[in-house]
């Protein structure tokens, strides 16, 4: 008798088990469905560039580059509130464009993506030309990844040719706002 109580016994608790297994996998059939907000991501910024008064990376130009249509960021076309990096100064032509409204620490990872001189070359250590689309926002540019090296301003609506400091020599952008 006490065998056929041990086999009863295990066999309620193998079923109990066996509930709490099927209650438990059934939880996320009744989780909310709505998305999780992800944090926003601040990226690391050297102390050195906190409330410190920056260069400006660029000698505004003469001619201002082609009208812009309103667009999305990193289409190959500077819409408001991008910063387009050229591959060619003014004095060349414009070339190749990338245009980002983000922080980006590694440009070595992006290519030049419009029509013209220098489309699918590397960003990273290849433009000559900028302009910041934004109104509201300067832009630091640094020749160092993760925001290192010589940092230099870009302000709200400006563009022209890097200075000699920063031709072909930037490797990551920042937007002084930090929401991008």
């Amino acid at each position: 008798m006490s065998r056929f109580i041990a086999r009863r016994t295990a066999a309620i608790l193998g079923a109990a088990a066996a509930a709490t297994a099927i209650v438990a996998g059934s939880a996320g059939a009744y989780a909310s469905t709505t998305p999780a907000k992800h944090p926003v991501v601040v990226p690391h910024v050297p102390r050195s560039l906190i409330n410190r008064a920056l260069p400006s990376a660029i000698v505004p130009a003469s001619r201002r580059p082609g009208i812009m249509t309103p667009n999305a960021s990193q289409d190959g076309v500077v819409d408001v509130g991008d910063l387009g990096l050229y591959y060619f100064s003014s004095s060349l032509g414009y070339g190749s464009v990338y245009d980002t409204a983000h922080n980006d620490n590694y440009l070595f990872d992006n290519h030049f993506i419009s029509a013209g001189a220098g489309h699918g070359q590397v960003v990273g250590n290849n433009a000559e030309f900028a302009w910041n689309r934004d109104p509201h926002t300067t832009v630091i540019v640094c020749t160092g990844i993760n925001y290192t090296g010589s940092c230099g301003t870009i302000g709200p609506n400006v563009y022209g040719n890097f200075t000699s400091t920063y031709s072909n020599r930037v490797e990551s952008v920042y937007w002084a706002d930090s929401a991008n």
